[in-house]
């Protein structure tokens, strides 16, 4: 039999980037439908999680 070891997955996101996902949250959670219906959403975006990939 194998027997070993698997480390517990940590979150990619830090306090501090769940606390301003919250704080946004909290303050576009009364707008209307409207305003939600006149927003373009787009799945495009690039995000890096691990620095820039700016090649200077």
């Amino acid at each position: 039999m194998d027997f070993g070891c698997v480390s517990c997955k940590k979150s990619q996101l830090s306090k501090k980037n769940i606390k301003a996902i919250l704080e946004w949250a909290e303050k576009h959670v009364l707008c209307s439908y409207e305003r939600w219906f006149s927003i373009i959403w787009s799945d495009e975006s690039k995000i890096n999680l691990h620095g820039s990939d700016n090649k200077r």
